[in-house]
């Protein structure tokens, strides 16, 4: 019997297969960069949620909260989320309505069709709950077809723009996707 785990604490190993697990399921400058996503945790530790498998990655969140002006530029189609900076990114704020940004949910290419992405959302949002995260609004640069799924399902995202090989969704967490 398979065994799945949440893991919120993002280790090097882990960081790499998140890598590898992204060459299989994006294309070009969508795959994460090691060093980029290094960076990215250092501002902020809590941006990851990673479901495993018989302790092998096989799916992740990447959310995190952003200044207005980064939120502003890709809400308009004018900055990319692979094109994010570390002062383009905040800590968890419990005080302060923050706008945060999706910028994966990748989930291996042979649990498509299994409960894994409703695992890896169950421990995305038990983490949000512990870290009482104050959502404003969210925004997704979406590139996959579960991407969109996501974004008009999960958060009541509606279509912002287009560009040539993504769309850009706004919303909010839908409270029955909350899990009480």
């Amino acid at each position: 019997m398979k065994q799945f785990k949440i893991v919120n604490r993002v280790t090097n190993k882990l960081l790499m297969s998140m890598i590898e697990l992204d060459k299989l399921v994006y294309k070009g400058q969508d795959v994460g960069e090691y060093q980029k996503c290094k960076e990215w945790l250092k501002i902020n530790s809590n941006i990851y949620t990673i479901v495993l498998c018989d302790n092998q990655v096989i799916g992740y969140i990447n959310f995190m909260p952003v200044t207005d002006e980064c939120y502003k530029l890709i809400k308009n189609g004018q900055k990319k989320d692979y094109d994010i900076e570390t002062n383009d990114i905040l800590d968890f704020d419990p005080d302060t309505k923050q706008k945060c940004l999706f910028t994966s949910i990748v989930i291996h290419p042979e649990y498509h069709q299994g409960a894994v992405l409703i695992i890896l959302w169950k421990g995305f949002i038990k983490k949000l709950k512990r870290l009482k995260v104050n959502i404003d609004s969210i925004i997704m640069d979406c590139v996959s077809p579960i991407g969109e799924k996501c974004a008009r399902h999960c958060m009541s995202g509606r279509l912002i723009t287009k560009s040539k090989h993504s769309k850009v969704y706004e919303g909010n967490i839908k409270e029955e996707y909350i899990l009480k």
